[in-house]
């Protein structure tokens, strides 16, 4: 743990059943363990790499923690509800 919190920005996305109202719980969620700051706009994408795939709704929120990066990740997975497919997917970074 840190003893500061900092600024961390999270990667939200959401390509199936409702993905508006899937985002909207990803965030309080979220908001449950930590401070939320700013959130961006909603961006309606293509799937990268996967053919035929549903698109996706994606959003990224920053968010205040003090837990390390293994913690965050280790707190972030243990969020995920019944109604959630597949809540976190690490992708590499494309820039």
């Amino acid at each position: 743990m840190c003893s500061e919190a900092v600024a961390v920005y999270l990667g939200l996305g959401s390509n199936i059943g409702d993905r508006q109202d899937n985002l909207g719980k990803a965030l309080s969620l979220l908001s449950q363990k930590m401070r939320i700051g700013q959130v961006s706009s909603v961006y309606d994408t293509e799937s990268v790499g996967v053919i035929n795939h549903p698109r996706f709704l994606n959003q990224v929120c920053q968010v205040y923690t003090t837990l390390t990066p293994k913690e965050l990740l280790a707190m972030v997975k243990s969020l995920k509800p019944d109604w959630v497919g597949h809540w976190i997917t690490l992708m590499p970074s494309t820039y």
